[in-house]
């Protein structure tokens, strides 16, 4: 696939052409996303983590999306959800520095507001408001 330096999507028609759907179908979803996630809990070192997995089509469209983000430019220190990145590679560098710091911050992506991830799209990556 081509590396995209922006996604610079037109409108909610062009996402819908790119993740293999219409924009009737995109809005039922989100109009009962509930209906589209199954909660479970996940335990890692010890600790619950609440996990709403998606399900259905919802998850077929959402590995669209996800294949089409992974073709975005990006930096070459960004590891996270990224493929062929992990733990192990950012580790990596960070190998015989001085001082590395490891934080676990709390309720990390909850954090992140609905406008922080607009503003990405619309200024960064050039899409409509749409």
């Amino acid at each position: 696939m081509r590396e995209l330096e922006k996604l610079k999507i037109k409108d909610v028609g062009h996402l819908c052409k790119h993740l293999g759907t219409t924009p009737e179908e995109l809005e039922k979803l989100c109009s009962k996303i509930t209906n589209y996630y199954r909660e479970t809990e996940l335990v890692i070192k010890g600790k619950r983590r609440p996990i709403a997995e998606p399900v259905g089509r919802l998850r077929n469209l959402l590995d669209r999306l996800q294949d089409l983000l992974q073709r975005i430019e990006n930096f070459d220190n960004v590891q996270g959800g990224r493929k062929g990145r992990s733990t192990i590679s950012n580790a990596r560098s960070h190998l015989r520095k001085p001082i590395v710091i490891n934080l676990d911050i709390e309720d990390f992506f909850p954090s992140i507001g609905h406008r922080r991830v607009y503003d990405v799209f619309r200024r960064l990556q050039e899409c409509s408001p749409d």
